[in-house]
This record gives C-alpha cells, structure tokens and sequence, in this order.
C-alpha cells in the first residue's frame, strides 16, 4: 500500500511539472525581439536558396507578431513571418511573394493585415478590392440569392509595408462565414455553399515584377497567409 501511495506521488508530481511547464510555454511574455544578425542566421538556415543580404526594416504587428522584409544578394525581395510560439521567437514563414494578407488570428478576420515588399521602390497606389460573385441556388420551390459585394480602398505603396484590412471588411468576412455555416445545414447543403469572398488588388503589374525565385514555407498551421491576386476591376464593374 505505501509502494502504491508513492508511486501515485511521484505520478501526480511529473503531472504537475508538466502542466507548469506547459503553462509557462504558453503565457510567458515576450521578449525583445532578435537582432537582425540572429534574423539572417535563422533565414540562411532554412533553405541555401536564400542568401539574405539586407533586412530592410522590423515591423511590429502586435505583440507577438513581427514581419521582417528582406534583400537577398541576388537582388530579389521577400519577406519572412516572425510569432511569438512557445516562449520564443518563431520564423513561421518565408516566402519570395511580394504581397500577401496575413490573419494573425486564424479564429479573428479582424487580426487581417496586408503585407508587401515590392520589386520597385518608386511609390505607387494599389486599390484593393473585397470582392463576392453574384450567386442563385433552387431546389423545387425554395430559392437562395446572394447579391454581388464589392468594396474597395486605395492605398499608398512604399517600398515595403503594413496596412490594416479594414473593419468594415472584416465584419463582413465574419457575417459571410456565418451565413454559409447556416446554408450548409439547411435544404442547401447539397451544394456545398462557399461564400465566394476574395481579398484581391489592382495595381500596376511592372511594380510587382515576377522574382522567378521560388517560394519557400514553414507550414505552420497556425499561421493564416493568402496570396493578394491581380483583379481588373472593369472586368467585375
């Protein structure tokens, strides 16, 4: 009985170890962040196509989120993705692309930012565009509509930056994705109802020149990034 009761003890002790440990890897603060020498090191061991010549700047996102445009020595622009994961400083993702939205927060569209670093350093405008196509569905007598969405904002480019998705944008992301969750457990669900929403931008194609590099990811599952594609708005107008 007194070998049985220690045993139990012991257990309940590495229980508790490991819960205190997880506890801490979770909720400890963040620290300051890396130096750009510390930045290079951890991008020129992830993959020996990249050769990072220059960090062009460090910018903060929120707390636990850090987007870092770079130069390689070939001349080509990227950009890498830092988080804060597991009381560390994470690269959580590299790619050549030079414009992409980022969702911090897989579960919160409002957490969306446009991020870019483009081939040109001139200043430029860029008009993105929330787009939803038009769409019907019938089954018998029942009837679905969905009319079509279209919004759009310009904004400046520098060289490289940030720029919040708009509120608005966001609501209405949250209020699509609801709304085919509803569809999709109701007679419609046979159709497999997507909202159909994109995120995409018109601009100048020469300011976004091809890098013909290719691009590289990390896979993290927890972080949300999608391509900003080119739409010609006379084509939806």
């Amino acid at each position: 009985m007194r070998k049985n009761k220690f045993i139990i003890g012991i257990v309940v002790v590495i229980v508790v170890a490991i819960a205190g440990i997880l506890l801490w890897l979770n909720f400890k603060q963040p620290t300051s962040f890396l130096s750009e020498a510390a930045m290079i090191e951890e991008m020129n061991s992830y993959t020996s196509s990249l050769n990072v010549k220059e960090i062009q700047d460090v910018l903060q996102l929120d707390e636990h989120h850090y987007f870092v445009p770079f130069v390689n020595y070939d001349g080509t622009k990227a950009m890498s993705f830092w988080k804060w994961d597991k009381a560390k400083w994470k690269l959580v993702n590299l790619t050549t692309h030079q414009k992409m939205r980022w969702q911090l927060d897989e579960k919160d569209l409002s957490s969306s930012f446009i991020v870019w670093n483009r081939s040109s350093a001139e200043d430029a405008t860029m008009t993105l565009l929330f787009y939803r196509e038009r769409n019907f569905l019938s089954s018998g007598d029942n009837h679905f509509f969905t009319p079509q969405v279209l919004l759009t904002e310009e904004i400046t480019l520098s060289e490289y930056g940030i720029t919040k998705v708009p509120e608005q944008w966001s609501k209405l992301m949250a209020e699509l994705d609801k709304s085919a969750g509803v569809t999709n457990n109701s007679m419609f669900s046979f159709f497999n109802y997507n909202p159909n929403y994109l995120i995409a931008a018109e601009y100048n194609l020469e300011d976004f020149e091809t890098n013909g590099t290719e691009s590289y990811w990390t896979g993290k599952a927890d972080t949300t990034l999608e391509f900003i594609m080119y739409y010609d708005l006379d084509m939806i107008q």
